[in-house]
């Protein structure tokens, strides 16, 4: 009785850079150099990260999406990561194997999930700690030294940009939900 070879399979939601072959072929980048006193060209190649795009049909291994896979089991037109492959939380598992290997992992969660919700967020802690600094050099700064208003004024434009960025990351945080 021959036993069933097991495969463990994913699919990209989001762009990423992997080390894989296609079609057996590692991705690679080619530096050369030519001597200009001997006229030798030294050829060096890298093995590199695949980048691949869902979104690029020119990455696209099977109508619409990007697929990959451990060698064992693989099928022909798939991506082949090397066995002990970790996916990422932006990969869907396709196969029991695959969601075996994913939930084995530890729990995974999206670095901006972790922001807490309303005026407190990641910008606004960078804008409290940079006040604070500049509080703080403004005390250790000598009388004669203090900050003229072009400084001044260059810092408002910057506290200004700071909140108009936060502003844009907390309406792609209220996108998402």
């Amino acid at each position: 009785m021959e036993e069933e070879v097991g495969m463990a399979r994913w699919r990209l939601t989001a762009r990423h850079y992997i080390n894989a072959r296609r079609f057996g072929q590692p991705t690679q980048w080619v530096r050369e150099e030519t001597s200009r006193e001997t006229g030798r060209v030294n050829r060096v190649v890298y093995d590199v990260p695949m980048y691949l795009d869902p979104d690029n049909l020119g990455d696209q291994n099977y109508p619409g999406e990007v697929i990959i896979s451990y060698p064992r089991g693989a099928l022909g037109q798939d991506i082949v990561v090397p066995e002990g492959f970790v996916p990422t939380m932006d990969m869907e598992a396709l196969d029991e194997e695959a969601t075996q290997i994913t939930k084995a992992l530890p729990a995974r969660r999206h670095p901006i999930d972790d922001l807490p919700p309303g005026g407190d967020t990641y910008a606004d802690r960078i804008l409290e700690k940079l006040s604070a600094q500049l509080e703080e050099a403004f005390k250790r700064s000598p009388p004669g030294e203090a900050a003229g208003p072009d400084v001044v004024k260059k810092m408002q434009d910057d506290i200004r940009m700071l909140v108009e960025a936060n502003a844009k990351l907390q309406a792609q945080l209220a996108a998402r939900k």
